[in-house]
């Protein structure tokens, strides 16, 4: 699960850490640097997926 830690639509600190608490086998990826779309860090996020994939 990603979450951006910036982010003010879903704040990461009651959002993204409930639904990962929440959320059997969920792993916290926190994008330091991005906010609800994480689309700041588009390269950190491909490798996010890609890895989750395999």
């Amino acid at each position: 699960m990603c979450h951006g830690v910036h982010d003010e639509v879903a704040p990461f600190e009651i959002t993204g850490k409930l639904l990962a608490e929440r959320t059997e086998g969920a792993d916290l990826v926190r994008f330091e640097n991005s906010g609800h779309g994480l689309d700041d860090e588009p390269e950190r996020l491909h490798d996010e997926l890609l890895a989750f994939l395999e």
